[in-house]
Parts: C-alpha cells; sequence; structure tokens
C-alpha cells in the first residue's frame, strides 16, 4: 500500500484532528497513513522519522509553527524528491514556497482533511506515479549506493534488513526475524549449518548519524539475555571510537560490520573473519 506521513509536531493538536479526519478517506485511495504517533516507546526519533520519510510516497507538513523538527524532516523528503504539501497560514508563507503545493492552515480541520484528500485524487486522476522503483536485494542496493546514492538513501531500514536477511538465508542459515531492536533488542537470530548462533542488529543511517556505545551494549545485553553469547552489529555509517573500543575489549562477543564487510559478504559469503569468530568462541 502507497503511504502518506503527515509530519506534524506532538503537541499540535488540530494536525492530530486532521489525520484522524482524512485517514479512512485516504485508506479508499489505497493509502496508508503515518505520523509522530505512530512511534514505538523507546524508539529512536531521529532514526524512525527518516525510516517514516523514506517509506512515504506523499508528505503533508503542517509548518504553521514552525518547529524545528517538522522543517528538518521536510526539508529532508523535499531533498529525497519526495510529493510534499504543506499546511501553513497562507499570509505567513515566503512567496518562493508558493510553487509548493500549500493548504491554508486558518481553514478548519475538516476543511484541510478535505482539501488533503482532493489534492491526492488529483494527483491519482493525472496518472502520477508516486514509488520509485527500488531495489529488492542486498547485492543491487549496494551497487546503488555507488551508482546513485540517492536513491539508496530512499531504501528503507526495513527492506535493508529484509535484504540482508535474505542473503544470510541463501548462504545457508537459519535466519529468525525478531520484533526490532526496541522490542526484542535484535533485528534476526541466526544459525549456521552447525548450530552455531547469533543475533544480529542492523542500522541503515544517513552518513552523518554513527552507531553509540550504548547500541553495542544493548546488543551484547539482548545476547545474554537470549543465550546467544555472539552479537553482530551491521551499519551503514560507522560506529563511534567509544563504540569501536568497547567492542575491541569484547572481541570474543560481538564483531561491528561496516559498509565495507558488508559488500565482502554479499560477494563472497560471511568473511573467513567472522567464522573463525564463531569457531573460537565455541558455537
Amino acid at each position: 500500500m502507497k503511504t502518506i506521513l503527515f509530519n506534524f509536531a506532538f503537541d499540535d493538536l488540530k494536525a492530530r484532528e486532521v489525520l484522524l479526519s482524512s485517514r479512512q478517506k485516504l485508506a479508499n485511495l489505497g493509502y496508508d497513513t503515518l505520523s509522530s504517533l505512530d512511534l514505538r516507546p523507546g524508539e529512536d526519533f531521529i532514526d524512525a522519522s527518516s525510516d517514516f520519510i523514506k517509506r512515504a510516497s506523499v508528505v503533508i507538513a503542517f509548518v504553521t509553527d514552525r518547529n524545528a523538527n517538522v522543517l528538518f524532516e521536510t526539508g529532508y523528503a523535499y531533498g529525497l524528491g519526495k510529493r510534499v504539501v504543506l499546511v501553513s497560514d497562507m499570509s505567513a508563507l515566503p512567496f518562493d514556497l508558493r510553487t509548493v503545493a500549500s493548504i491554508d492552515a486558518r481553514s478548519s480541520p475538516s476543511e484541510i482533511a478535505f482539501e488533503i484528500v482532493r489534492q491526492i485524487s488529483r494527483l491519482e486522476s493525472s496518472g502520477w506515479q508516486p514509488e520509485v522503483e527500488l531495489p529488492n536485494n542486498l547485492r543491487d542496493m549496494l551497487a546503488i549506493r555507488m551508482e546513485r546514492p540517492e536513491l539508496f538513501e530512499l531504501v528503507s531500514e526495513e527492506s535493508f534488513v529484509r535484504a540482508i536477511a535474505e542473503e544470510f538465508v541463501a548462504r545457508g542459515w537459519e535466519v529468525q526475524r525478531g520484533h526490532g531492536p526496541q522490542e526484542s533488542g535484535f533485528d534476526l537470530r541466526m544459525r549456521d549449518h552447525v548450530r552455531r548462533s547469533m543475533l544480529v542488529e542492523i542500522k541503515k543511517r544517513n552518513p552523518n548519524s554513527k552507531v553509540s556505545i550504548s547500541t553495542v551494549q544493548q546488543l551484547l545485553g539482548a545476547a545474554h539475555a537470549y543465550g546467544d553469547s555472539l552479537a553482530l552489529l551491521i551499519c551503514t555509517s560507522g560506529f563511534t571510537d567509544s563504540a569501536r573500543e568497547f567492542a575491541m575489549r569484547q572481541s570474543l562477543q560481538i564483531k561491528l560490520w561496516t559498509l565495507a564487510e558488508l559488500e565482502e559478504f554479499a560477494k563472497h559469503g560471511v568473511p573467513s573473519s567472522v567464522a573463525e569468530w564463531l569457531i573460537k568462541s565455541g558455537h
């Protein structure tokens, strides 16, 4: 199903009412809806918001209050080439933004909801295709990262995790999906052909957002809790120095992969260093 992201400040009660008023009508047009209200307790706000934007076909941005998070995320969506509709006080909207599709925030919630549905219906009738065709396997995803990085940025973390899981299955591993780091503490639980097991967590982030030591510690804690003494943390952006130093001190229990190791895995299978690690660890 296609997705519309309602991007508004958490305390914007009018925007919430608009979302509730338009949700069913948009569902009738074949659109799911997302908003900050769908964030799970404890979920990293920046990572989740970024993933919501990547999944969205259209972003409805409520910018009347000039909330910093909303403005930043709207700019990010626009930079990714998403269709953006602004909900703003039209009397205060800068002249150079009036070429962007807009709805007057001074209208009532029901009127704003009606106009959102009307604009989406008009897009549909014009033959607009909201979805960009993205690769669905790991090797193709890694290839477009080099050739068209803007498309790699559009790949959601959910799709990336699924592609990595499928690649491990193709390499002979048994893979069990977790419920995500917030609920189960890991993304994948895997066993090789001799039943050696490990927990895997995957972070698809933009290059400026490195994984911190707390993420490494949390994954190790989950591994111990589930009886898997080995853990693999994969990140597309890299790790902070403290995260790397901590992982080095726990090198018999955890490995860190960046895109370099992931590309080696996609081409040749599990690196020999990881195979040796599994053997040395007695799994």
